[in-house]
């Protein structure tokens, strides 16, 4: 499933943020049941109650999403990734570029980031 850049906007903290990043930042697969409750299928398919991580929530869970951006994105991603975090805490892309504000960026919430990832990857499909 593709995400549009409205959807993403839409998307509040809680459990189908989570579901999302899992699913297209995170690289799990997820299995929906009848009433759209996301699960990440382990090694041997559905395992119970194995819900995402809380990944728009929790900062512990939100670094592991960071650590994956950090290994695996390239950085051409990484400096769009960090763009879409100054747009959306500072209202302006180029607030990285004055050092006052590159503390905001650093103590942003774990929702702002999960958000600025899904974001970034909406661009990069879309190109």
């Amino acid at each position: 499933m593709k995400l549009t850049r409205a959807e993403v906007m839409a998307l509040q903290t809680g459990r189908e943020m989570d579901a999302c990043v899992a699913e297209h930042v995170m690289g799990l697969e997820l299995f929906r049941d009848r009433h759209g409750n996301a699960y990440v299928k382990g090694d041997h398919g559905l395992l119970e109650n194995n819900m995402p991580p809380a990944y728009s929530t929790e900062i512990a869970a939100c670094w592991q999403m960071q650590e994956r951006i950090g290994r695996e994105w390239s950085e051409e991603s990484r400096i769009a990734y960090a763009r879409n975090l100054a747009m959306l805490l500072l209202g302006e892309p180029d607030a990285l570029l004055r050092w006052e504000h590159v503390w905001a960026l650093a103590f942003a919430s774990p929702w702002w980031r999960c958000r600025a990832a899904l974001l970034t990857l909406c661009e990069e499909r879309a190109a």
